[in-house]
């Protein structure tokens, strides 16, 4: 089996807090972990199941791969501001 740095971050959470992560991966809300690569570190089973992809696909996938070409450059732009320390207030 493959390990993936999702796979491992899952693994980790599950070890560190095995209640939260069961909160967290059982809500009906989409809950997503991204690393300043945009790479998805953790994604929530609500995730997985309305966009439709598994964990596989998605260790080979970064968010700029799903964003609607119509939102990507704000939401990179937006993005880079936290990855330069700037303080971003209600993003949607």
């Amino acid at each position: 089996m493959q390990t993936t740095p999702q796979i491992e971050n899952t693994d980790s959470l599950r070890r560190s807090n095995p209640q939260l992560l069961d909160l967290v991966d059982n809500t009906s809300e989409i809950i997503m972990l991204l690393s300043l690569t945009g790479r998805f570190l953790f994604v929530n089973t609500a995730f997985r199941e309305t966009l439709g992809y598994s964990e596989e696909e998605l260790s080979n996938l970064t968010l700029k791969d799903m964003l609607h070409p119509e939102f990507a450059e704000d939401t990179l732009d937006t993005l880079q501001r936290i990855k330069d320390g700037s303080q971003v207030v209600d993003y949607q």
